[in-house]
């Protein structure tokens, strides 16, 4: 840890002047953010409609008041000071949303530790907008970004984040430690939950009125690439209903394209379900199904009759590869198998907050002594 302490106090005077920056990089202060964006549809990284989703949760779940509640809780109130991990933080940032790694960066800055992104190729142009916009503010911090992995040998980072798929892990910690990237004591905090999945009580199809384009919004939006978004459904209503619900609200929300169609796998699935009288539905390449659950078919989206206690059993069994469990409505949150539920509406618009594969990632930079 850094020998240098830091006041609980210097945090959140960091997080009012973090928030404040990125609601000005979104107002256009610089004239990046709108470029950044324009270009990134422009080059087809994103749709735009997709773009616009993003920068406008952004605008509502990231500003100075909502950095200080995360730092708040995620660093103990009666802490006057806390040790800075030592050295840099290497954060390997997937590209399969816009923004998707923006979260590491915040927890990077207001832990006060040396952030080093490597950015993806697939979303080159939004982060490093926002990146540039910061660096000079934060001169200690020492922001420093590549889409090239090689651009950080000798690093010696002292941490490395990486969010990504299981069979990925391996090469990655290979070309990190070939390419002398972490120190030998580096800490590691790898997130490859894949899904997510909801729980739909009967009750919900009468008394929640949005549950349609709430359901279309968690398994269409990003095209369904996000860990977040729901590929896996409960329910203990009729689920031809539920399956109905849906494909209407995606016909509604999100245009069918002509060159969105099933890849051979789920066109063989299809066809396997419709031999055993099974209902389905096609949408967008996605492949939606009453069938028993699956958590290894990209675009499968499964519908399955049963129960709380069903739901528990698949994940006490599948749990390390679901990300959130999703109900309607905005009730006090409950806990399904030990996991703390989530609401539907909110499956692609989390608070800033919200911890990946369950863990608070400002908590785990500022170090274990608080976890």
């Amino acid at each position: 840890m850094h020998p240098f302490p830091e006041t609980q106090n210097a945090r959140i005077a960091r997080a009012q002047k973090l928030g404040e920056l990125v609601q000005d990089w979104l107002r256009g202060e610089s004239g990046s953010c709108e470029q950044a964006a324009a270009e990134t549809i422009r080059r087809g990284f994103f749709e735009a409609e997709d773009v616009r989703i993003a920068l406008n949760h952004l605008r509502e779940s990231v500003h100075p008041e909502s950095l200080q509640r995360w730092l708040e809780c995620s660093v103990p109130a009666n802490l006057e000071q806390a040790s800075k991990p030592e050295g840099a933080v290497l954060c390997l940032h997937a590209g399969n949303l816009p923004l998707v790694g923006l979260q590491d960066v915040l927890a990077c800055i207001l832990a006060g530790v040396p952030y080093c992104g490597k950015v993806s190729r697939k979303d080159p142009l939004l982060l490093p907008s926002l990146l540039d916009f910061l660096a000079p503010v934060f001169p200690e911090l020492s922001l420093r970004w590549s889409t090239e992995l090689d651009d950080f040998r000798n690093l010696k980072a002292g941490a490395v984040l990486f969010s990504g798929s299981e069979v990925s892990v391996p090469e990655v910690l290979v070309r990190l430690n070939g390419g002398k990237m972490l120190r030998s004591d580096a800490r590691k905090l790898i997130r490859t939950a894949h899904s997510s999945v909801a729980w739909i009580p009967a009750a919900a199809l009468t008394i929640h009125q949005t549950l349609g384009p709430e359901l279309a919004e968690a398994v269409f939006r990003y095209d369904g690439r996000g860990c977040r978004s729901l590929t896996t459904i409960f329910t203990n209503a009729d689920p031809a209903i539920v399956l109905r619900l849906l494909s209407e609200s995606a016909q509604k929300l999100f245009p069918t394209r002509e060159n969105a169609r099933l890849n051979p796998l789920l066109r063989y699935r299809e066809a396997f379900f419709t031999a055993m009288h099974r209902q389905t539905e096609t949408h967008r390449g996605r492949l939606l199904a009453i069938t028993q659950p699956e958590t290894h078919t990209d675009g499968l989206i499964t519908l399955t009759p049963g129960t709380p206690a069903d739901l528990s059993a698949f994940l006490q069994k599948h749990g390390s590869r679901i990300q959130s469990v999703y109900v309607p409505g905005s009730s006090t949150p409950s806990a399904i198998a030990g996991r703390t539920t989530e609401p539907l509406a909110q499956a692609q618009t989390p608070p800033v907050s919200w911890r990946p594969d369950g863990v608070d990632a400002l908590k785990w930079i500022l170090g274990d002594e608080f976890c």
